[in-house]
């Protein structure tokens, strides 16, 4: 099975925080399901890092390596993505969540996250 990672599981999963799921902590660590990372989650973070709002455990640069260490691929952006984004109702204004929203219903996967929002979108969604 295919998932993808909201940015906050990303968040916690890297900083071994008590809020991510004991599921969803395991999902991210087995290596037989895929995991991906959203273009727009890399959007997020590094905004919120320039603006001094985001440390991470390690270095932005470093964080590529972990991520291959992991197993979980870069999930980029395409066209339909964008497509869906502009017929998209607006649930949620959040534009990184939005994008992953559209990323999860186009590529069929799964995403793990605490936002019960996105069930409005009709995304498959775990958390508990």
């Amino acid at each position: 099975m295919n998932y993808i990672f909201d940015t906050h599981a990303v968040l916690w999963y890297l900083n071994d925080d008590a809020k991510l799921s004991p599921k969803v902590s395991n999902i991210m660590e087995i290596s037989m399901h895929k995991g991906f990372i959203s273009q727009a989650t890399l959007f997020e973070m590094s905004i919120k890092i320039s603006l001094g709002k985001l440390e991470l455990p390690c270095s932005w640069e470093d964080i590529f390596f972990y991520f291959n260490k992991a197993n979980w691929s870069i999930l980029g952006l395409r066209n339909a993505d964008f497509v869906a984004l502009s017929a998209l109702p607006f649930h949620h204004g959040d534009p990184f969540d939005r994008l992953i929203a559209c990323q999860a219903l186009n590529q069929n996967m799964t995403l793990l996250s605490k936002d019960t929002i996105f069930d409005s979108y009709g995304v498959s969604r775990i958390w508990d």
